[in-house]
């Protein structure tokens, strides 16, 4: 998901990103829960990113238009399982943000899973890269 130096947006768009976990089995195809512009999939088998577990991805994107808004993009939520240098480290690097507030845990709540742990949610959208 690193920015594209030669226009705006991304290097790879957020489908293609994901498409390799959905073969794999790491995601359904259909997402469990879609909210507002954003599909949220659970992550079905165990996966690190950047050494941290794995537990959902989002994607949002804009099928139709249903109000405003929308920030095209991946995202992921993570439960924090070591260091975080990598991870902050890639989301610096490529225009991305981190956040650990109360959001992140209402959508574990909204997709029916334990928050039980810390966690952390990567966002890699369009208006991530225009904070760097």
């Amino acid at each position: 998901m690193r920015p594209n130096a030669q226009r705006d947006g991304r290097l790879t768009e957020s489908g293609e990103a994901i498409r390799p976990y959905i073969t794999a089995g790491y995601l359904r195809l259909k997402p469990e829960l879609r909210e507002d512009y954003t599909d949220y999939r659970i992550v079905r088998k165990p996966a690190k990113l950047f050494g941290q577990e794995l537990v959902v991805i989002e994607e949002e994107y804009q099928l139709k238009f249903v109000g405003c808004c929308v920030n095209e993009g991946i995202g992921a939520v993570v439960r924090v399982t070591a260091d975080l240098a990598a991870l902050k480290q890639f989301a610096a690097a490529n225009g991305c943000s981190l956040n650990t507030d109360a959001d992140v845990v209402e959508r574990l709540r909204k997709l029916k899973l334990p928050a039980r742990g810390a966690f952390l949610s990567i966002s890699c959208r369009e208006r991530d890269m225009e904070k760097r």
